[in-house]
């Protein structure tokens, strides 16, 4: 069972990392930098992902505090 925590975890903190990952490099395009809007959308997935991920580590913080009180 904690295997398989792991394994899912691991997969839930991968996911907004790379989508964060791609999405900052973007925004080393030139191209990109003169279109405000595709920054404005980009500047919203890293945002939206980085909320994501928060909400994973919190989820995770929780599980951990459980298992403390046990």
């Amino acid at each position: 069972m904690k295997t398989d925590f792991i394994n899912n975890m691991t997969h839930e903190f991968k996911t907004p990392v790379a989508t964060i990952m791609i999405a900052s490099e973007a925004l080393k395009d030139p191209e990109v930098v003169e279109d405000k809007s595709r920054i404005s959308r980009l500047a919203g997935i890293i945002y939206d992902e980085n909320v994501r991920l928060g909400n994973h580590i919190e989820r995770v913080l929780s599980i951990a505090r459980l298992e403390k009180r046990n």
